[in-house]
């Protein structure tokens, strides 16, 4: 099934007040999520929309997709993947569908109002334009971890 058939089944699941688990199939979330491991909770957006808040939102091609707010101004959204340096938008809130409240990562759940949570998005937001560096040090760092195993 496309996605284009998936998600107007979901989107009706959720506007009727009921949370759907979807499996993460792209890499833009990553280190957070990965594909085909993860699954986020979906569910209809309750209150204010915020920085670091998780989204499904449609661009204007009609793709899903699921990123993490990066700001707002003037009733717009920008919106970045976890794993991208590039922000997108601005996006007119018609255009986010639902809000992320949790992840299964690994087969554990994560809720995405703990404390816990928000500091990392928090954090992760703020380190936006060093990611590619960031990047290099783990891979290396999970490189020398293989050779010790």
């Amino acid at each position: 099934m496309t996605n284009e058939e998936l998600f107007p089944s979901l989107l009706k699941i959720i506007e009727s007040g009921k949370a759907v688990n979807l499996k993460i199939n792209g890499w833009s979330m990553s280190p957070l999520l990965y594909p085909e491991r993860d699954s986020i909770i979906l569910a209809k957006t309750k209150g204010q929309l915020k920085r670091g808040d998780v989204v499904l939102y449609r661009r204007d091609n009609g793709k899903y997709i699921v990123h993490r707010i990066y700001k707002i101004k003037r009733k717009t959204f920008f919106t970045i993947g976890d794993a991208e340096t590039a922000i997108e938008g601005p996006l007119n809130r018609n255009q986010i569908l639902a809000s992320a409240i949790g992840a299964y990562r690994k087969k554990r759940y994560f809720d995405f109002g703990s404390f816990k949570w928000k500091a990392f998005s928090y954090i992760w937001l703020l380190v936006r334009p060093f990611r590619p560096c960031i990047w290099r040090i783990v891979a290396k760092f999970y490189r020398l971890l293989a050779n010790f195993r």
